[in-house]
């Protein structure tokens, strides 16, 4: 597993022990790492920095600019989708095809992305979370407003055909 700081990116065992490995990297503001098919993305407010680990080295071998801080990445169809702190979900592949940015869902902030078994859901902490299918298509909205206890959404967890989502004022059930 990873773990990111300030200054450094940490190869970390989960079984309690010491760091393995200790890399710096040059981003500031830095909000996440995730890893995908071998290449490390650490996000920040200014975009995702692409990194490679070559024995002993952190290479970087690519910075996303991205004009809304990156809040996450998730990979999803044949492309990466970033979660942005004021230009929604981005589908990169796009973005860098075109230079243009174009929001995926209604609201400008996605605090947090997920893969769940037939797509991916995006939330924040104010509106809601918003359910898309391995197309990117919307299938559902959940608030406060329709079916939630609030709309400020902090985890979702799948167990068989349920779906948990906590909430500021509790937890709901989704069946199916």
């Amino acid at each position: 597993a990873y773990a990111v700081t300030p200054k450094e990116l940490k190869l970390i065992s989960l079984s309690g022990k010491s760091d393995l490995k200790t890399f710096t990297h040059e981003e500031k503001e830095v909000m996440n790492v995730q890893v995908f098919d071998g290449r490390i993305y650490i996000s920040s407010l200014y975009g995702i920095g692409v990194y490679e680990i070559k024995g002993d080295r952190l290479i970087k071998k690519e910075m996303i600019p991205v004009g809304a801080g990156v809040s996450s990445v998730l990979p999803v169809s044949n492309t990466l989708l970033l979660s942005t702190y004021g230009n929604g979900i981005q589908d990169l592949a796009l973005m860098k095809k075109t230079m243009k940015f174009r929001p995926v869902g209604r609201y400008p902030v996605i605090e947090k992305m997920q893969l769940l078994r037939n797509g991916y859901a995006a939330y924040d902490y104010e509106n809601g979370v918003y359910i898309f299918d391995r197309q990117q298509q919307e299938q559902a909205f959940l608030s406060g407003a329709n079916g939630l206890p609030a709309s400020a959404v902090f985890n979702l967890f799948e167990e068989g055909d349920s779906t948990w989502i906590s909430t500021a004022k509790g937890v709901a059930l989704i069946k199916g």
